[in-house]
């Protein structure tokens, strides 16, 4: 129902209005756009701008052309991690993916830190 609909998103709007209720909870809002490296301080503002534009017929477009099972414009993403006593099941699993677009196989935990940003431990100076 279209009622349903307005009230969820007006639920959403009020919850991301929300002051927040300790200085951990402010921090920790902060501190997430730093880690993502993003530094979009006024994510909430735009949410909310989005939200009061969002109709239910944009929610389920948004369904049909890139969620459902037979959308035009789907999208999976498969993420595997394997120990490395299970290499054979490994092997396997990439086997079958074939005709997937494999990205990135680390097979050590430095490798996948140096290749990726956001697992990047930062340095601490002694």
């Amino acid at each position: 129902k279209e009622a349903d609909f307005k009230e969820v998103v007006a639920s959403l709007i009020a919850k991301k209005r929300e002051k927040p209720k300790t200085l951990d909870d402010d921090a920790g809002r902060k501190w997430a756009e730093i880690q993502e490296e993003q530094y979009m301080w006024d994510r909430r503002e735009r949410q909310i701008k989005e939200l009061e534009g969002l109709t239910k017929a944009d929610l389920l477009e948004l369904y049909r052309s890139r969620l459902a099972n037979d959308a035009p414009k789907r999208r999976r993403l498969t993420t595997l991690i394997f120990a490395s006593q299970h290499q054979a099941l490994y092997d396997d699993a990439v086997r079958d993916a074939e005709g997937s677009v494999v990205k990135r196989a680390a097979t050590r935990l430095p490798e996948y830190r140096a290749s990726n940003s956001a697992a990047r431990t930062p340095e601490v100076e002694a």
